[in-house]
């Protein structure tokens, strides 16, 4: 009885304290990634701070659908699988065109499949796209200008 008790008052406790969706949505917490990138298309400006020579060949284009991603890599265009869950982002495995690019296109094409595949938590905040790792690895976005 006595250990039937204490359950029923730490079960009681846990749910008076415990923050509801509602409660942490309305703190501001971006809770669903996924649906603020459904249809939306991107060009990278920054990694790990510094500024991408190249932006119009750093893309990335979510699908309407909520779970494709596309883009430029350099001289390569990507196209993958993509799937969130709250603010927490997965990017499946990149096929990529296979364009012999110059050093430095080839460069910046490993950079952003490597940092797209290593992203984990996603956040858009005003017009600024960014992905973290877990590692701490930082990519912004900025709208693509077509």
């Amino acid at each position: 009885m006595r250990c039937g008790i204490i359950g029923w008052l730490s079960l009681i406790f846990v749910v008076s304290v415990a923050p509801t969706v509602d409660a942490q949505q309305a703190r501001g917490g971006n809770s669903r990634i996924g649906d603020e990138l459904k249809g939306t298309r991107w060009q990278a400006e920054t990694v790990d701070g510094v500024a991408v020579a190249d932006p119009a060949h750093m893309t990335v284009e979510f699908a309407a659908s909520g779970d494709q991603v596309r883009g430029q890599a350099g001289c390569n265009e990507f196209v993958g699988p993509f799937a969130w869950r709250g603010d927490k982002v997965t990017m499946g495995i990149l096929r990529q065109t296979l364009t012999q690019c110059p050093p430095e296109q080839a460069v910046a094409q490993k950079t952003l499949i490597d940092m797209l595949h290593a992203a984990y938590q996603g956040d858009v905040e005003g017009n600024v796209l960014t992905f973290v790792s877990r590692q701490g690895g930082r990519i912004t976005f900025v709208p693509l200008q077509r």
